[in-house]
């Protein structure tokens, strides 16, 4: 269920009241923030934030958090991303992609493709990235790429990667197109990085492209310029993913009419209706009877007040 830009806008009455998502296929050569600011001026709106930082250089599938759906960042950053790219063997930079300067070079003439494919290959479950100085990796509270702007050298600590899906589309030594699937805090960039140490050629991401975050896919996003000229000549057309729909992997609970009042105000939950079998740390979504999102619940057994507030909404 989707509700266009002129709904939204009669029910709040203001575009600045706008709520929801909207998804961006993002160009190169723009940040994330860039595009958050073109879109917040596009519509006219105080509040919006993305969800997955793509680097300048990446394009593809941005969604961009609205007015109070900005509530949602906690609860659908943590999902899934799958992608498209181009590793470069043979070279290493400073960023480990195009935009960086040059460290080195090395021949690529006696690699094999099933060499390179059992080492990428390799990388598929978990495994420990070594994050590039140039990510928004935070370290002593700002970004990693911040501090080797202003030449302090911070190196980023390992972190966990998982690949879900790896597909290798294509080999054509130095390049390797490929496709994952990857879990949110893997860097792609640490991958194409990993591959060249262990081939001993280096490598480069030297293109990438998302084409899905979660369920939300690429074929459902718009260009910024198309975003524009629809504002301008036909904002009906414009399409906004309701807080409700964007939460669609979360078990609901619909809550009585006489009880919204009481979970907006936060009130504890003992037990939920008659049947419902949460898992342990499950978080469940509880709606009114118009499918207006009121509140997120974690559950926790064997505790005297077994379901917690992660957050109470007034979307």
């Amino acid at each position: 269920m989707r509700g266009d830009l002129s709904d939204t806008t009669k029910e709040n009455k203001s575009r600045r009241n706008l709520k929801g998502i909207i998804l961006i296929d993002k160009p190169e050569g723009i940040s994330s923030f860039g595009v958050v600011r073109r879109v917040k001026r596009i519509l006219n709106v105080r509040r919006a934030g993305h969800l997955g930082t793509l680097d300048p250089f990446a394009t593809g599938l941005l969604p961009i958090l609205l007015g109070s759906a900005t509530k949602l960042f906690p609860f659908l950053s943590k999902l899934n991303k799958r992608y498209i790219g181009l590793i470069e063997l043979g070279k290493r930079t400073t960023t480990a992609d195009p935009t960086g300067e040059i460290i080195e070079t090395h021949p690529t003439d006696n690699l094999s493709v099933q060499e390179i494919e059992q080492t990428m290959l390799s990388f598929v479950g978990e495994f420990t990235q070594e994050i590039p100085i140039y990510s928004a990796k935070k370290i002593d509270g700002k970004p990693s790429y911040k501090w080797a702007r202003m030449g302090i050298q911070k190196t980023p600590a390992p972190q966990k990667g998982f690949i879900k899906e790896l597909k290798i589309i294509s080999i054509n030594i130095p390049f390797i197109e490929f496709e994952l699937e990857v879990s949110s805090g893997t860097y792609i960039r640490a991958i194409a990085y990993m591959l060249g140490k262990k081939l001993k050629t280096g490598g480069i991401l030297k293109s990438l492209r998302r084409i899905s975050y979660g369920k939300f896919s690429i074929d459902d996003a718009i260009k910024i310029e198309e975003l524009e000229n629809l504002s301008l000549t036909n904002r009906d057309k414009i399409l906004i993913i309701l807080p409700y729909d964007a939460l669609e992997f979360m078990r609901e609970v619909v809550v009585p009419s006489g009880y919204v009042k009481s979970v907006l105000n936060g009130k504890l939950i003992n037990h939920l209706p008659f049947g419902f079998e949460p898992e342990e740390k499950e978080l469940i979504k509880l709606t009114d009877n118009n499918k207006n999102l009121l509140a997120i619940i974690e559950y926790t057994p064997k505790e005297k007040t077994p379901y917690r507030y992660k957050r109470v909404f007034n979307l």
